[in-house]
């Protein structure tokens, strides 16, 4: 690496820490909060109204009380969290924040047999960093893989990043993957915490 890459490389990484370092919570907390309406609204409880309709399930959305420390004073609100009863089981979609790793935001799908992780995620791509990778290869020396790539990616501020994510399961089998939350997955994934 010559010092003209080392140059340019201190120079995004000043750009990226500034951009991160004007975080603006209340916008980020009033994105967060209308991505989990959306998905307990217009997406679970659409998704359910026929067997609601059937008396098979019933849904209810209420508030939780969240504290996320990282936040300081934007880090404590309330958000909606949603209880899916079906016949005699209640399985619960509680979110747990927006600050995470590996993703924007997660929520926990709590019922009988178990629980999953939904997580927003903008890029339909598992939680990892597999971005840039150094190897040694003699001592001192290093290769960079997909530098390039890195570089030339846009810097995008958080807020748009949130704006653009879908919300994806995260298998328990196997968290290298996602799996987007659509109502198939979804109904299968209740069906499996649930008990027959």
């Amino acid at each position: 690496m010559s010092n003209l890459q080392f140059s340019e490389f201190l120079k995004k990484k000043r750009e990226r820490d500034t951009l991160s370092g004007h975080i603006d919570w209340e916008i980020r907390r009033k994105i967060w909060l209308d991505k989990l309406d959306f998905l307990f609204h217009r997406q679970i409880a659409a998704w359910l109204s026929p067997y609601q309709k059937e008396g098979f399930l019933d849904t209810r959305i209420d508030q939780v009380a969240i504290q996320e420390d990282v936040m300081g004073t934007w880090g404590r609100y309330d958000a909606p969290m949603m209880a899916i009863h079906v016949i005699s089981e209640t399985v619960t979609l509680t979110p747990v924040g927006m600050v995470i790793l590996g993703g924007l935001g997660r929520v926990d799908m709590v019922g009988s047999l178990g629980k999953l992780m939904l997580v927003l995620n903008d890029s339909g791509q598992a939680p990892g960093f597999h971005m840039v990778r150094v190897t040694s290869i003699p001592p001192k020396e290093a290769v960079f893989h997909n530098l390039e790539s890195a570089r030339s990616q846009q810097i995008i501020p958080m807020e748009e990043r949130m704006r653009r994510a879908d919300w994806y399961f995260v298998p328990p089998t196997d968290r290298r993957s996602l799996l987007r939350v659509t109502e198939e997955t979804f109904t299968e994934h209740l069906q499996n915490i649930v008990r027959s």
